[in-house]
């Protein structure tokens, strides 16, 4: 079952447009931002391993 991803190419550019281009760690936002879209990234991994997992020729079929 397929996950509704977030769409983190159009929180960034919404987030840099608001300030000016600089996203930094010591900035709240740009630290929820990063912290976002590692969350995302890990949740795609883990979405890859479960389909590998159950059906191991997944990988070679894309």
């Amino acid at each position: 079952m397929a996950h509704a991803q977030p769409d983190v190419d159009g929180a960034v550019a919404s987030y840099v447009q608001q300030t000016g281009g600089q996203i930094t760690d010591e900035s709240q936002a740009g630290r929820d931002l990063l912290e976002n879209y590692g969350l995302l990234a890990q949740r795609q991994n883990a979405d890859l391993v479960r389909l590998t997992n159950s059906d191991p020729q997944y990988l070679f079929s894309h």
